[in-house]
């Protein structure tokens, strides 16, 4: 599906959503905080991700020299273990 969004992007068929990687972090955390047990632990991870990821992110896609498929690796593990470590707890 990324793909043939990609050429119809591409070919300019369908209008470009901005940042790809910034787009498919909000929608990787969304499906990571909906799978996360309902006991608290996905509202914790959620403004944990929205407060120190998310807004650091998307100042971040402003800069063209910053990397950003690494920037959202890195918040994507630290938001994998901050949802185990809750899940431990």
């Amino acid at each position: 599906a990324e793909h043939l969004r990609a050429l119809m992007v591409h070919h300019r068929m369908m209008p470009g959503r901005g940042n790809e990687n910034l787009t498919r972090f909000e929608h990787w955390l969304a499906t990571r905080i909906s799978n996360l047990p309902d006991d608290g632990t996905s509202q914790v991870i959620e403004r944990y991700a929205a407060w120190h990821h998310l807004k650091r992110i998307r100042d971040k896609a402003t800069d063209p020299v910053v990397n950003l498929e690494t920037v959202t690796h890195a918040a994507k593990q630290d938001i994998t273990e901050a949802g185990k470590l809750l899940i431990w707890l």
